[in-house]
């Protein structure tokens, strides 16, 4: 993976995770959202940055390594946002059709989701 590739994962997925307060309670993101990438083209670019930026120069000490393993850290929080935030295309198309003031939304979420990531 190029950097150039690895800075256009990480803007797509970032602009998503940026803007995911703004999305409502059942919605979710679809697979489609991310142009193709899935969640080991975002771990590969999140490496590939972290490296990167940490390593921008040879001279390596304890401050950078102390930055790479504090970059490693968010970098894994915001993978794992994955999980909770992207669904296959017809799972979100299922969940968009909930009505948030529906009693049963948050069971229907619920068995909606429950096997799409099996």
């Amino acid at each position: 993976m190029s950097y150039t590739t690895a800075d256009k994962i990480l803007s797509t997925y970032s602009a998503l995770l940026m803007n995911a307060n703004n999305i409502d309670l059942y919605k979710k993101y679809s697979y489609s959202d991310l142009h193709g990438y899935d969640i080991i083209d975002v771990s590969n670019a999140l490496k590939l940055m972290i490296a990167y930026r940490v390593f921008i120069n040879n001279d390596i000490n304890e401050t950078k390594i102390e930055k790479l393993k504090k970059y490693s850290e968010a970098g894994a929080v915001a993978l794992i946002s994955f999980l909770d935030l992207f669904y296959p295309d017809q799972v979100v198309f299922e969940l968009n059709k909930i009505d948030p003031n529906d009693k049963m939304a948050i069971v229907k979420s619920i068995n909606i989701t429950k096997d799409s990531l099996a």
